[in-house]
């Protein structure tokens, strides 16, 4: 969980003024994105998740995450051809608090230490 965390927030603590640059960042979209595809999966996995999207919950299921990665590389892609910053921000705030609330249950269900 600390490690996870630390990933986390480590674009932060860098430079206070390059708080509004991280923030607005692919690259921390990227990060958060993946942190919330492995901790779904292993939560999927342990039993101890079940999926809160709809739509993806009619597709993914233990041991079949390509939607879901095909999904996140969807939005990533997006993005990037929209390329505005704030819409950018907004998903990242999106992303990244999913990946920390799933690591959090993760934590709390002792599935993830």
């Amino acid at each position: 969980m600390r490690k996870l965390l630390i990933l986390l927030l480590l674009p932060l603590l860098v430079s206070c003024t390059g708080i509004q640059a991280v923030a607005e960042s692919e690259a921390t979209f990227i990060a958060c994105k993946s942190a919330d595809v492995i901790t779904t999966a292993v939560g999927l996995n342990s039993g101890h998740f079940v999926e809160a999207n709809p739509a993806l919950k009619l597709l993914i299921g233990p041991h079949n995450f390509v939607p879901l990665i095909t999904f996140s590389i969807v939005v990533w892609a997006i993005l990037h051809y929209i390329n505005e910053p704030k819409l950018t921000m907004a998903a990242n705030v999106v992303t990244c608090g999913v990946a920390g609330r799933n690591a959090y249950l993760l934590h709390g269900a002792g599935v993830m230490h």
